[in-house]
């Protein structure tokens, strides 16, 4: 790079030659002093300020996901996801994000010529040509903490190095600087920004599960139960002598909170429910899930709320006191925030009054407001017709011989 410099100045003028090769070269050489020649650090400052950064902002091809910390530090999910109307963030994956940020090491610099940033992917992010991906962390005054440009992975056995890749850092307009460098770190990023939402939804453990109801539009109902926890099968109430049920529908219904993935989310109020199949999912414990579920468009749109049945608990606490395990006691060095549904499942089989209606309370102040989309294929489990489960039992009779 030194000598492409000094010989596009040495054609300007052969009297300039000495002073402008002179100062080229001086700053090239300050320029690579200031940085690490060993491994170091590649954002020195970032570690100790951590807690500072209040957004992530991260770019590429175009698409844009930025990532915003709440006010309220006390929150569950502090961290939210702009773009998608400001749903909850994996506060996992934030964590991965700042903290891999900070523990990036520079190994050694490479290119500073523009001309070659293409070949290991560097180019500023509104370049045509651009593949970087553009991650930027910001504190609550707007100030840049740290930015830089992911480019191509490296794969650099003469240093023994894993997990490199090609990077410039940002200045403070957001624009890479001129040198690039060879970096070591995990920096699992992406502008996708569905990928970054907090995905579990409300769901009620299969041995746990005491009888599913899905209600029409028009009213039409029906509703599959079982009688005791121990009991594996669910059966159509009210079912008729002259029809037969369809094992594997009616499983459907059953397993209807837990095989949901959704695919988008928005604010419930930008949704018509007007409607809307209501399914309603009773626990042996007392708690009940309502999932109103409507077709737009070819997706399915549902959205979620819970309650507490109180005389239900009381009931499971008498006729199934060794299903239910003792009260957790609270530690006082734990936080009061609730677990989450998918570990509060995971106990065998029911669970206490007192932890099944903190769970309800929580599902309503999580879901509460949202509207989730699913593809087509959620109607198997949320929007059943009660002639999807039965088949009529009409015996052929054969003909008498004469």
């Amino acid at each position: 790079m030194r000598s492409i410099h000094f010989f596009f100045l040495a054609t300007i003028t052969v009297g300039a030659v000495g002073g402008a090769g002179y100062i080229v070269k001086k700053q090239y050489d300050e320029e690579i002093s200031a940085r690490p020649v060993t491994p170091g650090p590649f954002f020195p400052d970032l570690k100790t300020r951590l807690n500072d950064i209040t957004t992530l902002k991260i770019t590429n091809a175009g698409k844009t996901v930025t990532l915003a910390r709440l006010d309220d530090h006390s929150a569950e999910f502090p961290w939210t996801v702009i773009e998608k109307s400001g749903y909850y963030a994996d506060l996992d994956q934030v964590k991965q994000a700042a903290v891999g940020l900070s523990e990036l090491i520079a190994l050694e610099p490479r290119t500073n010529n523009p001309d070659l940033y293409v070949k290991i992917g560097v180019n500023d992010v509104d370049s045509p040509v651009s593949v970087a991906t553009q991650i930027v962390a910001f504190d609550a005054a707007g100030k840049q903490l740290a930015g830089l440009l992911i480019g191509k992975n490296a794969d650099v056995e003469s240093l023994n190095r894993s997990g490199s890749f090609y990077a410039r850092r940002l200045n403070h307009k957001q624009r890479g600087e001129p040198q690039s460098w060879l970096v070591e770190g995990r920096l699992p990023v992406e502008a996708n920004s569905i990928r970054w939402l907090y995905r579990p939804l409300p769901k009620i453990a299969y041995e746990r599960l005491m009888a599913v109801s899905v209600r029409q539009p028009g009213g039409a109902i029906f509703t599959i139960s079982r009688s005791d926890p121990k009991d594996h099968n669910f059966t159509l109430l009210a079912q008729p002598d002259d029809v037969k049920t369809k094992s594997s529908e009616i499983s459907d219904v059953s397993h209807g909170l837990d095989y949901l993935s959704f695919d988008e989310v928005s604010k419930e109020n930008l949704i018509d429910f007007k409607g809307a199949v209501q399914a309603n999912y009773y626990s042996f414990d007392g708690l009940v899930v309502t999932a109103r579920s409507v077709q737009k468009d070819g997706k399915v749109w549902a959205n979620f709320t819970s309650h507490f049945d109180t005389g239900q608990a009381a009931k499971a606490a008498s006729q199934w006191p060794s299903l239910i395990p003792s009260p957790k006691t609270p530690d006082a060095n734990s936080p009061s925030t609730p677990s989450a549904p998918e570990r509060v499942e995971s106990l065998n089989p029911l669970l206490p009054m007192t932890e099944v209606e903190k769970e309800a309370k929580r599902i309503t102040q999580l879901y509460n407001g949202w509207a989730f989309q699913f593809s087509s294929h959620a109607t198997t489990y949320l929007m059943r017709k009660i002639e999807d489960l039965i088949v009529l039992d009409v015996s052929e009779k054969k003909p008498e011989s004469k």
